[in-house]
């Protein structure tokens, strides 16, 4: 039997135990210690990320508040003419942009449930191996 590099919590259970001390977890994933492997450095790609990410990050905050300032001004322009079918329809705006919001948040809640469960059932998983493997008392 070939061995695999990396191994998912279900297949990591069911090796023997000899072969499970070859492995080391690596986050969700179960991977093969193996010495001579060159590793890549890949820490200048990953700060350029970060800072790239934050630079993003900075700029869609800038481009909200913005937004927000444009709009506010738009309504105590309307509220100062009397325009009051234009703060009516740009509450429904900011209300209908809300929804989505909370929508979105809701969305990625859901996402992120199915993965914890995954990781603590992993982690049962682990647990239960390391029990089976300790003599009866």
């Amino acid at each position: 039997m070939t061995l695999k590099y990396q191994l998912t919590a279900e297949e990591f259970v069911q090796l023997d135990e000899t072969k499970q001390a070859l492995y080391v977890q690596q986050g969700d994933l179960y991977q093969l210690q193996v010495d001579g492997i060159p590793q890549e450095d890949v820490s200048g790609l990953k700060r350029q990320r970060d800072e790239l990410l934050a630079e993003k990050k900075a700029e869609q905050e800038r481009r909200r508040a913005a937004e927000e300032q444009a709009q506010r001004e738009a309504d105590e322009r309307a509220r100062a003419e009397g325009n009051y079918q234009q703060l009516f329809e740009s509450s429904q705006v900011e209300l209908e942009r809300e929804r989505s919001s909370l929508t979105e948040s809701s969305r990625g809640i859901s996402t992120l449930l199915p993965l914890a469960l995954l990781k603590l059932l992993q982690m049962a998983l682990t647990l239960k191996s390391s029990l089976s493997s300790l003599p009866a008392a």
